[in-house]
């Protein structure tokens, strides 16, 4: 599993994985420790902050390559983005 400061987000220049915040560097932290992880078993360990607060966070690293949210069955799994994938690009910020 990559580090989370082996993954590059190209489209921006900017470094994916590096947190914007405690909050994000917590959840990459626990993400890496655990090789993925429920949205529900991370809130839960990060009890310090709300549900809503953690999912922004989720959110936010998504749209940078540094974490993937899948759906598991009836949860979601967080995991660390391989080195190799490559983040997306907004459709819309080419248009404007």
């Amino acid at each position: 599993m990559p580090s989370a400061e082996a993954l590059l987000d190209v489209s921006a220049g900017i470094r994916a994985s590096e947190p914007a915040s405690e909050l994000e560097a917590t959840v990459l932290e626990t993400i890496a420790s655990h090789d993925g992880i429920t949205m529900e078993d991370l809130v839960a360990r990060l009890c310090d902050w709300t549900w809503s607060e953690v999912f922004i966070a989720i959110d936010a690293m998504s749209r940078r390559g540094a974490v993937a949210l899948r759906r598991d069955g009836f949860q979601y799994r967080v995991t660390m983005r391989p080195t190799s994938a490559c983040p997306r690009k907004h459709f819309l910020s080419d248009k404007f």
